[in-house]
């Protein structure tokens, strides 16, 4: 689930961390000026009118929690209240020869050595102080409905992606459909423990990767970003349509938990 630290921390060449401009402080999941909040470049980083606590997400790569960390994320945990609050930008090198990655990678945490100069920074910049524990939360488990399954077996040889689109009925209802190619079961559950907000486990015990498409009803009603995507309709529809329940109870999950953080030193 976490980015593990390596024995040989790995830093960047030279970086910069400042508190971002106060006029930026709503920019929401962009960065100063509307630009981007992560920007991923052969040997450059930087990160513009983020939080603490969304870059240590992005930088232990907690894939359950969403990247930006705009929102709290039940498996990060811990720290002074100024961690969520607080905005910083961050230019940073990376060494000469360091692997070349996408902004996308980095998102998806898919980008390791980054992440642990990334960590490096923090440890050195914010004090910042972590551990792992597991602990007894509200999760959903994702099983097999009593008729079985309804998936389909990929072709591996397929571009994985996991799409949803929004479309309106004709009797004005609006819909999101998602559409899975080539994903495991896993990987489903990691992207609902980002839109269902606790996480999802699987325990369906289906191994390799799967085609799938479900439909449901967006829930319009609620305020906040992703609760479209979250609505009542997505248990029956994921039941109904391809067999799969997604179960309310309680089970023990890893989450990072936040020691000890201090206001950035000087560069």
């Amino acid at each position: 689930m976490f980015a593990l630290a390596q024995s040989q921390p790995v830093a960047f060449e030279v970086a910069s961390v400042k508190p971002s401009n106060p006029r930026a402080a709503d920019g929401g999941a962009k960065g100063e000026g509307g630009g981007l909040p992560f920007r991923v470049e052969p040997e450059r980083f930087s990160s513009t009118n983020r939080r603490l606590y969304g870059l240590i997400i992005q930088a232990y790569g907690v894939r359950g929690c969403r990247p930006l960390g705009e929102v709290d994320c039940s498996l990060v945990v811990g720290g002074p209240d100024w961690i969520k609050k607080d905005r910083f930008d961050v230019q940073a090198k990376m060494p000469s020869g360091s692997p070349i990655y996408t902004t996308t990678q980095f998102l998806n945490g898919e980008a390791t050595e980054l992440q642990f100069m990334l960590q490096t920074l923090l440890v050195d910049r914010f004090h910042l102080k972590v551990h792992r524990e597991s602990r007894q939360l509200p999760v959903y488990e994702l099983t097999i409905a009593k008729q079985g399954h309804k998936l389909k077996k990929a072709d591996e040889t397929e571009t994985p992606s996991l799409v949803f689109r929004p479309s309106v009925q004709s009797d004005g209802v609006r819909t999101l459909q998602l559409d899975a190619k080539n994903q495991s079961l896993r990987e489903v559950a990691e992207m609902y423990t980002r839109v269902l907000g606790r996480p999802v486990l699987d325990r369906t015990g289906l191994q390799g990767k799967f085609d799938f498409t479900v439909e449901y009803d967006a829930d319009t009603d609620a305020p906040g970003a992703f609760t479209e995507l979250a609505g009542p309709a997505v248990f029956r529809a994921f039941q109904e349509q391809v067999g799969l329940r997604f179960i309310s109870t309680k089970g023990s999950v890893e989450v990072l938990v936040i020691d000890h953080a201090e206001h950035p030193t000087e560069n």
